[in-house]
Order: C-alpha cells, then structure tokens, then sequence
C-alpha cells in the first residue's frame, strides 16, 4: 500500500503592522503628474525680487527685527524654489519631483508667506504699508506690498497644482475663494485698524464705519464659508447660489461707497481698499455668471423642446407614407388559384 503523502498546512504569513494614519492619508492622494517648472521659476523670481527690495528700501541701520525677517523668509524662499526649479531642469534628478518632497516644500513656503504677510503687510510695522495722522493706511513702499501678494498667489497657485489643474476648475468655486480671501482680510485689518481710527477720530464717522467694515467682513466670510461647503459636498443649486450671491453683492455694494469715501477707513490705497473692491467685483462676476447660466440651460431646454417635436412631425409624416403605401398597392382575390401564380427565380 502507498503511503500517504503528508497534508501541508498553509504558512501562516506574518501579520503586517497597521498602516499609521497619516501614511494612509498620504498614500491615497494621488499628485498629478505635470511640470512643474514655470511655477518654481516665477516662484524664485519674485522672491528674489522681494528679497532685493526690502534691501533697498532699508538699510542695515534701519533693519529692526521685522525687516529681517522679511529678508530671510524671502531669501529662503528663493533658495528652496531655486534647488526645486533646478531638479526639474536637470534629467538625473527629474525623477525626484512630482512627489511627496515637492508637495511638502510648497505647502511650507505657501504657510510661511502666509505667516510673513501679518508681519510684512501690518501697518505697525511700517515694511510695506504704515498709517497716517488720522490712523488710515496707506502704502508705503508699492514694490514690497505688491510683491508680497504675488508670491502668496503664486505659491497657492502650486499647492494647487498638486490637485487640480487650475485652468479646468469652475469658473464660480474659484471667484468664490478670492470672495473668501477678500472678506478675511477686510475682518482681520478693519480689527487691527479699529483701536487708532476710533482714537484719532473726532466725528466718529470714520470710527463707525470701520467697525461697519468689520461687521460686514464677518457675515461675508460665514457666507462664503457656507458657500464652499456647499461645493465641496455638491449641493450647491441655482436658487442657493443665487441667494448667496446676491446677499455677497449687496453688501459688497453698499461696502465700497461707505467704506472707501472720504470720511471712511480706505480712503487712500490700501489693503482694505482692494479687498473691498475685489470682493465686490468677485461678487457681481459670480451672479452675472449665474445668470448667464439661467439663460443658457432654458435655451437648452427649448432646443431640445424643438428637436422633440420635430422628430415626432417626422415619424408621423413616415407613418402616413407608409399607411398611404399600403393602401395604394392591389389586393389579391383570395379565388386565385397557386398555378396562375408565376413565380420567377433569378438565374445564377
């Protein structure tokens, strides 16, 4: 008799230690796999461009603490977009972006712009803006100010990158984002100007409508807090939209004649200047575009209306010709016998 041969038993495979949970988030975003290049580049450029004027515009016996850090938050800014653009460039080390590496690097330099801004924008500090003898802000060096704002867009902008491409995203969710940018940062320097205008403030005008700033700036940024939430879970409707909107434009509207007159905390260029006036044109884009949309899905809707009835005339005029065929064509008596049929067969 054979011998049976020995069952084998299934190796056990060693349990695999679970995944921490920050690994398992970074592991499920995908980054999209595009150059990069152009967006370092431009990113060093301004850097370095902010970098040089901040040293021409104080010099190093009149650099206090704040001055120095702009200056090395752009110098560093320079250097990592720098070494990044030049990875790009080169083929041994292409291989090395469009990863984690790249990722995390832009999201530090876009955070530390964004910490840099309260320092380089704050009108205390007197970098890029300061404030006058009635306490309204003014700016000081346009160099400094403007190039500060473009390298935090133009860091965002490669945050961005990673995720979506820019040029495809929506037209209304983007406008939604500058409405959101431009009502915090309408809050945040209305309550930082607050405390001098009211001080300096004889009439009390200039006084009211700065908290008057800060009050709108507060239900503009839950509006468009709401607003994005709703396009993030894609329950954003027409009628909703066109609520947000037009609450965004009113106030908006009635924002830039209080806030940027005469007697108001914008009379001159300033941060709260643009912020109001982006936000309010940000606002009339989002509701002339919804109703462009209105219009163009009701003229959808009655195309279609049109094709539908021309289709059916159509199969009811091939209905009539057919049963007009079927009349005109000769009824065979049923006494005809089958041997009067000819039947004739083609020849092959």
């Amino acid at each position: 008799m054979d011998k049976k041969s020995p069952v084998k038993q299934p190796r056990k495979q060693p349990r695999k230690k679970p995944r921490r949970q920050w690994c398992a988030c970074f592991s499920a975003f995908e980054f999209r796999k595009v150059q990069r290049f152009r967006s370092w580049t431009v990113l060093m450029f301004l850097s370095l461009a902010q970098f040089l004027a901040v040293m021409d515009a104080f010099p190093p016996s009149e650099r206090d603490n704040n001055v120095i850090l702009a200056i090395v938050l752009s110098g560093i800014s320079f250097g990592i977009s720098f070494i990044i653009a030049s990875m790009h460039y080169l083929k041994c080390t292409r291989r090395l972006t469009g990863n984690l590496f790249e990722f995390f690097w832009s999201v530090v330099l876009f955070s530390a712009w964004i910490a840099g801004s309260f320092f380089i924008l704050n009108p205390n500090n007197n970098i890029a803006t300061s404030t006058d003898v009635i306490g309204v802000e003014y700016i000081q060096y346009s160099n400094i100010y403007g190039l500060t704002w473009l390298t935090i867009f133009s860091s965002l902008y490669l945050v961005l990158s990673f995720h979506c491409d820019v040029y495809t995203m929506n037209s209304k969710l983007i406008c939604w984002i500058f409405v959101f940018s431009a009502s915090i940062t309408l809050v945040c320097m209305s309550s930082h100007l607050k405390n001098k205008i009211c001080a300096l403030d004889t009439g009390e005008t200039r006084c009211n409508r700065t908290k008057y700033a800060m009050t709108i700036g507060c239900i503009l940024l839950a509006l468009t807090v709401i607003a994005l939430l709703l396009f993030l879970r894609s329950e954003i409707t027409p009628r909703k939209s066109l609520v947000l909107e037009s609450t965004c434009i009113a106030l908006y509207g009635h924002g830039v004649v209080m806030i940027t007159s005469v007697k108001g905390p914008a009379t001159n260029f300033s941060t709260i200047y643009f912020a109001t006036w982006c936000g309010a044109a940000f606002s009339l884009f989002l509701i002339i575009n919804s109703g462009h949309d209105k219009i163009a899905s009701e003229e959808t809707v009655l195309n279609n209306t049109r094709d539908s009835v021309e289709v059916d005339m159509g199969e009811v005029t091939l209905n009539q010709e057919a049963n007009s065929r079927k009349v005109s064509q000769p009824i065979i008596s049923s006494s005809v016998s089958k041997d009067m049929v000819e039947v004739k067969l083609p020849h092959f």
